[in-house]
Order: C-alpha cells, then sequence, then structure tokens
C-alpha cells in the first residue's frame, strides 16, 4: 500500500510504501529512497547526490550546481571533477589528476585524441611509478622507487639510476650514467676501475 500527500504539487509531496519513500519540499529540499536507488538535493541546484546499485556494484554520483562539481564512485573507480578546473580519477592502486578539466565526465575517445592537446598538467600513478607532465612535455618527471627521471623538454635530462646520478644534453648528444658516456648519440661503454687484492699488492 502506498500513500501520497500532496500540495501544489510539484512544490510539495510526501510518499510513503514499500516500493519508495519520498518527501519533497522544492527547490529547498528533496529525498527519495527505493529498493535499489535513492536520491537526494538541498537547495536545487546548489547541491544533488544519487546512488544506485545492481547486485554487488554500486554508484555514487555527487554534483555542486549541476556541472559545476561531479563526484562519482562506480565499477570504473572514484572520479571527481571540478568544471573546468580539474578532474581526479582513482581505482586499485592508479590515480590521475588532470588540469584543466574541459568535459565533466569521463570518454575513452576524448582521452585519447583531445585531451593530451588541452591539458596543461597531468599526473599519473600506476603501482610505484609516478609520472608529472607539464606544458605538453616541456617539463616532466618520472619516479620508481630511488630511481627517478627530470627532463626539460629535449635540451636536458637528470636522473639516478643504480644509486648513481646521470644527465643527458640534446636527448643524447652528451651525457653520461652510470654505465655508459654518451657522445654524439652513441653510448660508450665506461670502463669500471679494478680493485687491488690483497696478495697482489704483497707480491
Amino acid at each position: 500500500e502506498e500513500k501520497r500527500l500532496s500540495l501544489l504539487y510539484p512544490l510539495f509531496s510526501v510518499t510513503r510504501g514499500e516500493e519508495e519513500q519520498s518527501t519533497t519540499f522544492f527547490p529547498f529540499y528533496s529525498r527519495t529512497r527505493a529498493k535499489e536507488s535513492s536520491n537526494f538535493y538541498i537547495l536545487w541546484p546548489l547541491y544533488r547526490e544519487s546512488e544506485r546499485s545492481a547486485g554487488e556494484k554500486r554508484w555514487i554520483e555527487r554534483r555542486v550546481l549541476l556541472v559545476g562539481s561531479k563526484y562519482l564512485e562506480d565499477d570504473r573507480g572514484t572520479f571527481f571533477n571540478v568544471w573546468p578546473f580539474f578532474e581526479y580519477r582513482g581505482n586499485d592502486g592508479q590515480a590521475s589528476f588532470f588540469f584543466p578539466s574541459i568535459l565533466p565526465f569521463r570518454d575513452g575517445n576524448f582521452d585519447r585524441i583531445v585531451r593530451p592537446l588541452i591539458t596543461l598538467y597531468r599526473y599519473q600513478r600506476k603501482g610505484d611509478l609516478k609520472t608529472t607532465n607539464l606544458l605538453y612535455g616541456l617539463y616532466t618527471k618520472e619516479q620508481r622507487g630511488d630511481s627517478w627521471k627530470r627532463r626539460l623538454a629535449f635540451l636536458f635530462e637528470l636522473k639516478r639510476e643504480h644509486g648513481r646520478i646521470g644527465f643527458e644534453f640534446l636527448s643524447g648528444f652528451l651525457g653520461l650514467d652510470s654505465e655508459h658516456f654518451r657522445l654524439f648519440f652513441i653510448p660508450i661503454k665506461r670502463a669500471r676501475p679494478q680493485t687491488v687484492q690483497q696478495g697482489e699488492l704483497k707480491g
């Protein structure tokens, strides 16, 4: 059995039943609950949230000013967007941050084709690998554990590998690392210093 009360609908309404329960006082407050979904807003369109589920899957969406801010939790992970300023995504040990954020939603084709052209700053984490890209690759940074790289376009690269510092000029035109010396892009194996045994010193 369902009971419904309406006054100047849709400005004010109340519904009570086994399938649905809702209270609406538009535009100040509204809350609706069903078996597998719920909706809530306060001072519409200032803040709105919705939740739905299907089996073990659960989707949550929160918005501020409709398209001004959006927060999602679904089978693709966490998505937080403050349009058009920035965007954060996270899922299973991976995270991404983009500035600016032109679209207030996720789209695979847009990410592959358009996003690299309009993103001024990008940070990504995949496992223990962290990467930063600023101004279309003018400055990039990679870090995995104690090893890291810092790159200024194709002009200069500074890196730390195997506990040693190395560098490159002009994408390897001249460089030095723990194993090679580069000249005119040609890697030349560095000679390792030979250790002198105590017996050789006595002999």
